[in-house]
């Protein structure tokens, strides 16, 4: 009985993945809206427009790679499901 509870531990924790992934996906989205707005209303060329222009260039970095790191994060809950089914069994 203590194997079942720390399987469903396991796939509680890739759930918690998931849904991180899902929640940095959204405040990066949000997060750019704003600081784009945000540079829009600066002069441009002033030390505000900059630093907001280069916070922007951040997160669009950032979320180019989110389809590396989704398919990572896709991976990781893929191997660990298959890992429970195949090799959680009794012994």
């Amino acid at each position: 009985m203590n194997t079942l509870k720390s399987k469903k531990g396991n796939f509680g924790l890739l759930q918690t993945a998931a849904i991180a992934f899902v929640v940095v996906t959204i405040l990066l989205t949000i997060g750019s809206d704003i600081v784009s707005d945000v540079r829009d209303d600066q002069t441009t060329d002033s030390y505000a427009y900059n630093a907001s222009s280069d916070g922007l260039s951040g997160m669009s970095d950032i979320a180019d790679n989110l389809t590396t790191i989704a398919t990572v994060v896709g991976a990781v809950i893929l191997l660990g499901f298959l890992g429970v089914r195949l090799f959680g069994g009794r012994r």
